[in-house]
C-alpha cells in the first residue's frame, strides 16, 4: 500500500508495525518501508466474496497504483 492511500484510509500510523528488511520497486530501486499493517479486506467478483486478515507493506514511493498485491519477496539486503 502506498503512503498516500495509507494517509486516504485515515488510519493512524501508531497501527503500523515496524518492517526490517528491504524491498524494491520495478526499476529495482530500493523503497523506503513505513511499516506494516493488517487490515480485514474483503475480494469480491461480483457474486462471491471472500474477506481475510492481510498484511500489507506501506511504502513511500510514487505510484499510479493505490496497491499492489501479490507474494512477498524477503531477499537478503
Amino acid at each position: 500500500m502506498f503512503w498516500s492511500t495509507f494517509n486516504k484510509l485515515q488510519l493512524s500510523p501508531d497501527q503500523l508495525r515496524p518492517y526490517v528488511g528491504c524491498l524494491y520497486d520495478f526499476a529495482g530501486d530500493q523503497v523506503e518501508v513505513r511499516g506494516h499493517i493488517e487490515l480485514r479486506t474483503t475480494f469480491t467478483d461480483g457474486v462471491a466474496s471472500y474477506t481475510a486478515n492481510i498484511s500489507y507493506f506501506v511504502v513511500n514511493a510514487p505510484s499510479a497504483y493505490n496497491i499492489l498485491l501479490g507474494i512477498p519477496i524477503d531477499p537478503a539486503c
